[in-house]
């Protein structure tokens, strides 16, 4: 099967197929969560995890709103 037959298959895009094979070699297979993924195929099939958000100006203890 070639790539973009591969990435068809899976509902997406041949350059979002790259951009996650990518992920999937640099992070050794390894998602936020610290659980590994053996082949690219349950990389692909994993649930995305909930974003977490993280506060506009830095959070408490920035001094000066977080704009310092």
């Amino acid at each position: 099967m070639k790539n973009r037959e591969y990435a068809a298959s899976k509902g997406m895009t041949l350059e979002q197929l790259q951009a996650e094979r990518m992920a999937f070699l640099q992070t050794e297979g390894y998602d936020e969560a610290g659980k590994e993924y053996q082949t690219l195929d349950a990389w692909l099939a994993r649930k995305p995890l909930q974003p977490s958000y993280e506060p506009v100006d830095g959070g408490r203890g920035m001094g000066d709103w977080g704009n310092g």
